[in-house]
């Protein structure tokens, strides 16, 4: 049984800009943003002529290297409204059109996480913090009034040199729960609790060093990273070594989960080549 597809076809020139960028880079990112069953395709051609009679050519004694592009799109017809509505905002110098295809199978290779995203794209940006001198108290209440188990510990700079999780505290500050259940405990078994710390800080019940990674790493490494080390979270640094995020399970499930939404909306299986529709084999 065909599937129900359109394709886009996209007639403009090497010189066509929308936003002050290149076209054909703003439509492939447009299409990509967009997380659809789509592919998309550029091609240049060798020559061509525009409306005003000009000629692209390489040959030298034409002075018109414009060359034309082609821009194909194929998409399930579902997905068509929407992007053409943006791709008529962005195509100002071109031709657009849109007809029906006949599509047997779309299939893909399994893959939880595209390859194309980064730590960046999934971390959350500028986490809270402590320093190795904040009292653990301070910690733990700091864990109780947000929606994290964790917190970084950096120092003077702003540079990571630790982290405190719920197992530090635990096994170090002798938590007798978990912060979920610790809430729970009542005011005064709480105080109690808190009381017993004293000053303690929290470069003694850090984790340390801390293991971390830069935002334009491929997300499938830092995956691979947290496996190997056994780690929850990894705290993020731009190249100078500051923190500028952190990267936790539930950011890269979040990520999956959107990836899984995808293939559903294309009726893909869990099987190990993915498949929309009906193949031709």
């Amino acid at each position: 049984m065909p599937l129900d597809y359109r394709v886009i076809r996209i007639y403009t020139s090497e010189e066509a800009r929308t936003g002050g960028r290149p076209l054909i880079d703003a439509v492939v990112q447009l299409v990509a943003d967009r997380r659809i069953a789509a592919r998309c395709i550029v091609v240049r051609g060798v020559a061509g002529c525009y409306e005003s009679g000009e000629i692209a050519t390489p040959n030298i004694l034409i002075l018109s290297y414009n060359m034309p592009i082609v821009i194909e799109i194929v998409l399930p017809t579902a997905e068509t409204e929407s992007l053409l509505a943006a791709l008529q905002e962005m195509v100002g110098d071109g031709i657009v059109a849109v007809w029906p295809v006949q599509i047997v199978s779309h299939r893909t290779n399994k893959r939880l996480i595209p390859r194309q995203l980064k730590v960046q794209d999934v971390m959350t940006a500028h986490p809270r913090t402590v320093t190795p001198q904040t009292p653990v108290q301070e910690v733990i209440h700091l864990l109780l009034s947000g929606d994290f188990n964790a917190v970084p510990v950096i120092d003077e700079r702003q540079r990571p040199v630790g982290i405190i999780t719920q197992g530090d505290l635990i096994q170090r500050a002798g938590m007798p729960v978990r912060i979920g259940l610790l809430g729970e405990f009542g005011t005064g078994p709480l105080e109690t609790y808190l009381g017993s710390l004293g000053q303690m800080p929290a470069e003694r019940v850090m984790s340390r060093p801390a293991v971390t990674i830069e935002p334009g790493t491929p997300l499938v490494e830092a995956v691979n990273t947290m496996l190997q080390r056994g780690l929850k979270r990894l705290p993020v640094v731009d190249a100078s070594g500051v923190l500028v995020g952190i990267l936790a399970r539930v950011d890269v499930f979040r990520a999956i989960s959107r990836t899984a939404r995808t293939g559903r909306a294309c009726g893909l299986s869990t099987s190990r080549s993915r498949t929309c529709g009906t193949s031709a084999t």
